[in-house]
């Protein structure tokens, strides 16, 4: 707390919100089935709500694709939705506070 003339300014930090429960964990196969929903066209209908859901908004989360170039799950996405014909084989997933922190895909 500062004090400042005479007024005292007291910073806590932002208390959750009531009833507010953490986000559900996501599963790879889940992950999965919704990337390839993303390669059959379904991109704003997908990739939005996901984000905002798993990802707690952030675009810039890392995938890791088939052990070697990393990518953000938003320029993954989008790749997903011009190369229709990618096959994803596995998809596994890091998490940190309840949002996703990296994905690792292994697909053809």
């Amino acid at each position: 707390s500062k004090t400042v003339g005479r007024h005292q300014i007291i910073v806590t930090p932002k208390a959750p919100e009531a009833g507010k429960a953490p986000a559900p964990k996501l599963s790879g196969e889940d992950l999965k089935a919704k990337l390839a929903s993303i390669t059959k066209g379904d991109f704003d209908m997908v990739y939005y709500p996901m984000l905002k859901k798993y990802f707690c908004d952030n675009d810039h989360v890392d995938v890791v694709i088939n052990g070697g170039q990393k990518k953000s799950i938003y320029s993954y996405c989008m790749q997903l939705d011009i190369q229709r014909n990618t096959q994803i084989n596995d998809v596994k997933i890091d998490y940190q506070n309840d949002c996703i922190s990296k994905v690792t895909v292994t697909q053809k």
